[in-house]
């Protein structure tokens, strides 16, 4: 359900061809998560992790679950999500990276 419901937020969050890119990580989660309140924080990250360019970088979190987690570690504040909401986005971020995602 979480997939489906982050599927549905990228096409109608990301209906122009336009991609906006941040210099910062906290900056797209704070944008993404003001510009739509139904999303939960994993959808949140999971935006920033693959739809937006982060300091130039896109994909920006990283190649695995551990790396995306060392990654928002350092660029997400703490009060922005739980680890546990920071632990879910990286599995689902390195399986939607990985070709296994459902």
């Amino acid at each position: 359900m979480r997939r489906f419901t982050l599927a549905f937020a990228l096409l109608v969050g990301c209906g122009s061809d336009q991609t906006t890119s941040y210099p910062d990580f906290q900056s797209c989660f704070d944008d993404v998560e003001n510009k739509d309140d139904s999303l939960t924080n994993v959808d949140a990250i999971l935006t920033c992790c693959l739809d937006h360019p982060i300091n130039g970088e896109s994909p920006a979190c990283q190649d695995t679950a551990p790396a995306c987690i060392n990654f928002l570690t350092d660029n997400l504040a703490q009060t922005s999500a739980s680890t546990v909401d920071v632990m879910d986005a990286c599995t689902q971020y390195e399986d939607m990276m990985s070709g296994s995602g459902n």
